[in-house]
């Protein structure tokens, strides 16, 4: 499952772009710096029939 990760304090993450928009599940770290995310782009559709790494 696609994931992203966040710092602990900024809860939930939502992302959107021109691209569309994606739901992931949120992985804590607290080596993350605040207010930013970071999500694996090499990924499939093994997990979402849109899904892809461009």
């Amino acid at each position: 499952m696609p994931f992203a990760i966040s710092f602990p304090a900024d809860g939930l993450a939502r992302i959107w772009s021109r691209h569309g928009v994606m739901v992931a599940k949120v992985a804590i770290s607290e080596g993350q710096r605040p207010g930013s995310l970071f999500v694996p782009m090499h990924w499939n559709n093994q997990f979402a029939r849109q899904g892809r790494g461009e």
